[in-house]
């Protein structure tokens, strides 16, 4: 989670910094980053099943909102409902004890805004046309 939130800073730093140090401030990051994965017993990163249990709409808890009337309806309803995938999921984690999940869901919000949405049924195209999974899944 940490790793997670303070990623988002180093682009504030590459600004005030020669190219040779950049290159090592994320040499050192990815390092460190990999120190923590390996210390923490090398957990599993199941990102195939994460992709298969996901939906790119997902639907608030609770009771769903229905659209004004006057709305232009389109085929998928959620798209109406959540037009942005992100809110439900604040708006979940904002009232959560742990005060972590806040401060992740915004840095991985920060970052959709950042890098774009990919969805799990056009296939997910990466950067540079490389596949989620790197096996062709998605």
């Amino acid at each position: 989670m940490h790793l997670v939130t303070s990623s988002i800073f180093l682009a504030s730093y590459v600004a005030y910094l020669k190219s040779t140090s950049v290159e090592h401030l994320f040499r050192v990051y990815l390092l460190v980053s990999l120190g923590w994965w390996i210390s923490r017993g090398r957990p599993a990163l199941s990102i195939a099943e994460f992709y298969a249990s996901t939906t790119s709409y997902p639907l608030p808890s609770g009771p769903i909102p229905s659209p004004n009337k006057d709305v232009l309806q389109l085929e998928d309803s959620t798209k109406v409902v959540t037009p942005n995938a992100w809110l439900p999921i604040i708006q979940t984690s904002v009232v959560h004890p742990d005060n972590h999940l806040p401060q992740l869901q915004r840095a991985l919000a920060h970052y959709a805004t950042l890098y774009g949405v990919w969805y799990k049924e056009g296939g997910a195209e990466g950067f540079c046309g490389n596949r989620v999974g790197g096996r062709g899944e998605a």
